[in-house]
């Protein structure tokens, strides 16, 4: 998780969180966050921020308790109902046992009704490290919502939500590894969304350097 700028990692306890993915559905008026660390160590728990567009100050509005010390995947989970329209962001704070902490990365989500199925073009794009990829799904769609990564061959890469649908807007992160949790190769990657009658397909690059700009 990244490293909050006014608190630091304890000298003498080790403490460590893998996050490997943080999601926020939002569907209708409720916002459904997910996220999943692959190991914990002294892991107190995670409290939900968020912030409304108009509002630059962020307010606690839960705490889920973490795992301690746990070296295996889990799963967290959390439902927010804001009360408002439009865009909302959300952060998590892991907090260490010796009271130090991180934060997750900040994902937005736009409150709404949903008329149609879109597969927006994935941020940043080319990307480096991790890519976001955004899709809204309407209110009278039903069935499950596949989304997935192809290389260039149309061979399998990535497996990144296959579950019942819920309407609303999704933002979910690919951070370049494959099913087995190995980063892939650098090159043109497609991004699939298949739902029981459509498909959309959208190219993405994946590089291997930070390119320089003169």
């Amino acid at each position: 998780m990244q490293s909050s700028p006014n608190t630091g990692p304890s000298d003498d306890y080790e403490s460590e969180v893998d996050l490997a993915s943080f999601i926020v559905i939002a569907s209708k008026q409720k916002v459904y966050l997910h996220w999943m660390t692959l190991k914990e160590i002294g892991n107190i728990g995670f409290s939900i921020e968020r912030r409304f567009v108009d509002n630059d100050k962020w307010e606690q509005i839960g705490f889920v308790s973490g795992q301690g010390e746990y070296y295996t995947q889990h799963e967290y989970n959390y439902e927010d109902e804001p009360g408002v329209t439009g865009l909302v962001t959300y952060r998590l704070r892991q907090t260490r046992i010796d009271g130090t902490y991180n934060y997750s990365r900040m994902v937005s989500v736009t409150i709404k009704q949903y008329d149609d199925i879109v597969l927006y073009e994935n941020h940043p794009n080319p990307f480096i490290v991790s890519t976001n990829i955004l899709f809204q799904i309407p209110d009278n769609l039903t069935g499950n919502v596949i989304l997935k990564i192809h290389d260039v061959d149309g061979k399998d890469v990535r497996i990144l939500y296959n579950k019942p649908v819920l309407p609303g807007y999704y933002n979910i992160e690919w951070n370049g590894c494959n099913d087995d949790g190995k980063l892939v190769s650098p090159g043109i990657y497609s991004c699939i969304l298949e739902t029981d009658s459509k498909k959309f397909e959208k190219k993405m690059m994946k590089l291997g350097y930070k390119p320089k700009f003169d």
